[in-house]
């Protein structure tokens, strides 16, 4: 074998036994609240308290566990002895304190997306502030120890935190989707979460890398779907486009679930929600195969 070749395995085997070897040592909660997201690296756990929460006077009981960078976002997790009630009181009025906005009820409280085990990304509470970005705080218990988990955005994707609010972005029907549970046997995640939505179209999407072929994922997100509610319109399996057509039972919404291959090993699932009209009735599958 040669040198470099050698050294390459002997180096990558090396890493594995030292993630493994740290994972093991790892305070308890960290993993199931930090490293939800399968393929991460202990290592990037920190105890450097988040820049956007500098100026934040935490409630006393709350101990922070560890913090950890992603793409996206920030995580923090904090132990606390506190109940959900109390726990979530003290946070709110730590941050409207700090000159964070409350957003209301209708716009965070989403139900359904494309979720993973341990990622409190809907059924959070969450807050605005026009230099820091947004914040969804969720709260959760593992173990019998409870934490309270932060995630915060630093982009506000060119909005401020009055034009997030404002009654275009307002809860409706159509942003409530059903409910898609990644694969257990998924080796990576690359990012997932609710993609947004309004009166005309909500969405959610992930991108993985799983061992599962194409066509074994279709089959898998699609046996979650007839008991939320949705009846089949049509599927279809292409060489790298998988997906499948919806509609609800009160006949208001359509569902389109569509899965591409990326490359070797990794794919990307969108599930949209839209309002039903009879142009779309009849453009849902052209959409799907042109995209």
């Amino acid at each position: 074998m040669p040198t470099r070749l050698f050294l390459f395995f002997f180096i990558t085997l090396w890493f594995q036994s030292a993630n493994a070897d740290l994972l093991a040592c790892l305070e308890p909660g960290i993993k199931e609240t930090l490293l939800g997201f399968p393929g991460q690296n202990p290592a990037d756990v920190t105890r450097t308290p988040l820049q956007q929460l500098a100026d934040t006077r935490l409630p006393p009981d709350f101990d922070l566990l560890g913090v950890r960078s992603a793409e996206r976002f920030n995580i923090a997790s904090y132990r606390t002895s506190a109940n959900e009630a109390d726990a979530i009181n003290g946070l709110t009025t730590s941050l409207v304190d700090s000159a964070w906005i409350t957003r209301e009820q209708p716009v965070h409280r989403i139900t359904g997306g494309i979720q993973i085990k341990n990622m409190p990304q809907h059924n959070s509470l969450g807050f605005c502030h026009d230099e820091h970005g947004t914040l969804h705080a969720g709260y959760v218990v593992h173990d019998k120890q409870a934490y309270v988990v932060m995630f915060v955005n630093p982009r506000h994707r060119g909005m401020s935190c009055q034009q997030m609010m404002s009654p275009s972005q307002h809860h409706t029907q159509l942003m409530d989707l059903p409910t898609l549970t990644l694969p257990d046997d998924v080796t990576k995640v690359h990012g997932t979460g609710y993609g947004g939505g309004n009166n005309e179209e909500a969405s959610s999407k992930s991108s993985f890398n799983s061992p599962r072929s194409l066509a074994d994922l279709e089959k898998f997100f699609s046996a979650q779907i007839p008991a939320q509610g949705f009846a089949l319109e049509d599927s279809w399996l292409g060489n790298t486009y998988a997906g499948s057509a919806w509609l609800s039972a009160d006949e208001k919404h359509h569902l389109l679930i569509r899965i591409s291959v990326q490359s070797a090993g990794r794919y990307k699932v969108t599930m949209t929600k839209t309002a039903r009209s009879d142009s779309a009735a009849s453009a849902t599958h052209a959409i799907s195969i042109s995209s």
